[in-house]
This record gives structure tokens, C-alpha cells and sequence, in this order.
């Protein structure tokens, strides 16, 4: 195992764990869980540091093969992110058709781990609230995906130091 696994797997791997496991250990307060939050966040920013230290040091940018690092098309991940997300939501409009209120709430309170929703899931939306929702889902993963590979379009120029 290389050592930016090996650090990728404690970066990432150890603080979800934690975030996952905090109410069974009995830290199950808004504070603990934003605090391992904080953790994760940090996590993650000291292994980017350590992964551009890495790449400063052979003064050119590669991937793990030893080839240059490659653009990102930022059109392109834009649009695969916000097409995502809206596929995302149409699956989300389509639970809440199928299963009704009472599997929608089921279905929301196993996928966020003991959260509640029974009291914000409505299930009255009109037609052109959902178009509504889509279509801002679908801009903000377009911004999401865009971001993203201009982060790593910077990250990846050589002439950057």
C-alpha cells in the first residue's frame, strides 16, 4: 500500500467512520457531529496539502502512471453533475409517487441515519414546484461539477506553483 493510501484511507475513511459511529458511542449532539464534520473537512485539506507538496516537488504535474496530468472540460463535468443531480431528483419525485408519504418518510429516515423527516416531507407539491426544483438541482451540480474541474484544472497547470 502506497502512503497516499494509506493516508487517503485515514484522511477520508477514519473521520466518516467516526461521523457513522458517533451515536453509538453516545455523542449524538448537534455539536459532536458538526465537530467530526470539521474534522473531515480538515482531514481533507491537510492530505491536499500534502498531495500538491508531493507535485511542487517533481515540478511537473502527473498522474500515478508518471503521465502529465490531463484538463478537465468544465462544460462537460458541469454537465454531468447537474444531470445527475436532476436524475437524482426525478428518482426522489418518483419514491414519493410510488411509496406515498408514509415509505417517503421510511426510505428518508434510514438514508439520514435517525433523522426524523415525518415533519418536513410534504407531499402536496404542484407540478411546476417539482419543474422548479429540478431545474435548480440541475444548476447547482452544473456549478458544483464546473467548480470542481477548475479546482483541478488550477491544481493540474505545472506553471503553478
Amino acid at each position: 500500500m502506497s502512503k497516499h493510501t494509506f493516508w487517503m484511507i485515514i484522511g477520508c475513511g477514519l473521520p466518516l467512520l467516526l461521523l457513522f459511529l458517533a451515536p453509538v458511542i453516545g455523542l449524538s449532539s448537534n455539536i459532536a457531529i458538526f465537530i467530526f464534520i470539521i474534522a473531515m473537512f480538515a482531514c481533507h485539506l491537510l492530505m491536499a496539502k500534502n498531495i500538491t507538496d508531493m507535485t511542487l516537488t517533481s515540478q511537473i504535474n502527473t498522474n500515478h502512471r508518471g503521465e502529465p496530468m490531463k484538463k478537465l472540460n468544465i462544460k462537460k463535468l458541469g454537465l454531468a453533475f447537474g444531470s445527475t443531480t436532476a436524475i437524482l431528483y426525478l428518482g426522489c419525485v418518483l419514491l414519493m409517487i410510488i411509496v406515498g408519504q408514509e415509505g417517503t418518510v421510511a426510505f428518508f429516515n434510514t438514508l439520514l441515519h435517525g433523522f426524523d423527516t415525518s415533519a418536513i416531507i410534504r407531499m402536496d407539491i404542484p407540478w411546476w414546484e417539482a419543474v422548479m426544483g429540478i431545474v435548480q438541482i440541475f444548476i447547482l451540480g452544473w456549478l458544483t461539477g464546473a467548480l470542481v474541474a477548475a479546482i483541478y484544472n488550477v491544481g493540474s497547470d505545472p506553471n503553478i506553483e
